[in-house]
């Protein structure tokens, strides 16, 4: 009986301070630093991060720094990009009479630019252009190119597009109603239409950030955890497009997911992280890893982050256009999980986020999101907006999905805190119990017989 007791005591003591070990050791996830490196990211110290520009450098330089920090042994994984960066041109656009200028449109009131396409940033219509009237718009072809004018509602054209390289525009430019008719019927008047863009497209060496935390088997295909860093830069009035939703959100979230898995033991399957860029601008990030990778990563499942952390929206599970639930076991299974969980879920297919160039290339990948677009690209998506009880909800679906896919659920229960209490409530009970027993024979007085 003595040995039974002095083996449990053991056991219990050991459990107890592996279990305590462990726990010093291990940092847990924390939204309220998710929020915080949001805030930082999404400052007017990094001017919207586009890609190709030096603050977009900048977060990709402290991106890195921080997987080293985490031992995750990061690289560079460098290609090109089309960006349209500012010229030395003002953003214009007037009236003209031979030489003579009209009328100029007050910019920021009248008329502003949209990313979507610098093709040319310099050009003058007249009347002998064809120009084809829709009911909020209007397009002009010259030399085989369309040139879109379309009427923008908001009175302060706050919104702003992604930039696309392979639009079909030479450019798109924002007007409101009365630059809309002031156009059509001055062109037909005969006047010339002179437009200045204070962007061109340049080709820019642009970057994805990767960090591994390696697994015990080779064998396994890994999980792979992808967000994008990049956002939409700043427009010709000066207006920050902070990107604190889209997507500081995703990076940050990133972010802490690794130094929180980074702490734990070694998962069974390698678990990679990649600060995708160039989202913005085509997709151009994902679909150089994903076409890059596609071989040699064949198999993994891909959980991409983008707009973390937005109140009373329900987690969308963002699938391809053409993917199914059958066809995807990672959708599946994140769905199985917010079932269980009784998290609020919705689905959608659609290739709206870096998720599509993995299915593309063959990945089971979908897109993780609060899929709210009511700040999205405008000034206004700021980090005031940011729930730290959304993305709490989110971990929580994330935590689980990476704990049953990349661990072995019984080498992290030493991580549980009831695990801890488990082991000292026994150890203690065990050892108290001990030296009340001896105590009590202690102070037993000894009884001889004559």
């Amino acid at each position: 009986m003595k040995k039974l007791y002095f083996t449990i005591t053991i056991i219990s003591l050991l459990g107890l301070m592996t279990s305590a070990l462990l726990k010093l050791s291990y940092y847990e996830f924390k939204p309220w630093n998710v929020k915080s490196t949001i805030e930082h990211f999404s400052s007017k110290d990094f001017k919207g991060r586009l890609a190709g520009t030096e603050s977009n450098e900048k977060v990709g330089a402290e991106i890195e720094n921080t997987f080293k920090k985490y031992n995750l042994k990061p690289f560079e994984e460098d290609f090109n990009v089309k960006v349209p960066l500012p010229n030395d041109k003002k953003c214009s656009l007037q009236l003209l009479n031979g030489s003579a200028v009209i009328k100029n449109f007050i910019l920021g009131e009248d008329f502003k630019e949209d990313f979507l396409s610098f093709r040319n940033s310099s050009i003058d219509f007249s009347k002998k252009d064809r120009i084809d009237i829709y009911p909020k718009s209007f397009s002009i072809f010259k030399d085989n190119i369309e040139y879109l004018f379309y009427v923008n509602f908001d009175k302060n054209f706050s919104f702003r597009s992604s930039f696309s390289p392979n639009s079909k525009y030479g450019f798109v430019i924002e007007i409101n109603t009365s630059t809309f008719n002031s156009l059509l019927d001055s062109l037909r008047e005969g006047y010339t239409l002179h437009v200045d863009l204070p962007y061109s497209v340049h080709e820019e060496k642009v970057c994805n950030i990767v960090g591994k935390i390696e697994g015990s088997s080779d064998s396994l295909p890994p999980l792979i955890l992808t967000a994008h860093y990049d956002h939409i830069g700043t427009d010709s009035l000066g207006n920050v497009y902070y990107g604190a939703l889209d997507n500081a959100s995703g990076i940050s979230f990133l972010l802490e997911l690794a130094k929180s898995y980074s702490t734990l033991k070694a998962p069974k399957r390698d678990i990679i992280f990649v600060a995708l860029n160039g989202e913005e601008i085509g997709l151009t990030g994902s679909k150089y890893f994903a076409s890059e990778y596609k071989d040699t990563l064949a198999g993994a499942e891909v959980i991409n982050f983008d707009m973390i952390g937005v109140d009373n929206v329900p987690i969308t599970l963002m699938s391809g256009e053409n993917s199914t639930k059958d066809s995807s076991k990672l959708l599946s299974s994140l769905e199985n999980i917010c079932n269980i969980k009784k998290l609020k879920f919705a689905k959608s297919y659609q290739n709206s986020s870096d998720h599509a160039e993995f299915v593309n290339n063959g990945f089971d990948s979908l897109t993780i999101s609060n899929c709210d677009l009511t700040n999205i690209h405008t000034p206004r998506d700021t980090v005031d907006k940011i729930s730290t009880k959304a993305i709490k909800n989110t971990y929580e679906l994330v935590r689980c999905k990476i704990i049953d896919y990349a661990y072995d659920d019984k080498s992290l229960i030493f991580y549980n805190s009831k695990t801890l209490l488990f082991f000292s409530l026994s150890s203690f009970s065990l050892v108290g119990f001990k030296l009340a027993n001896y105590n009590n024979r202690k102070n037993t007085p000894t009884i001889y017989k004559s």
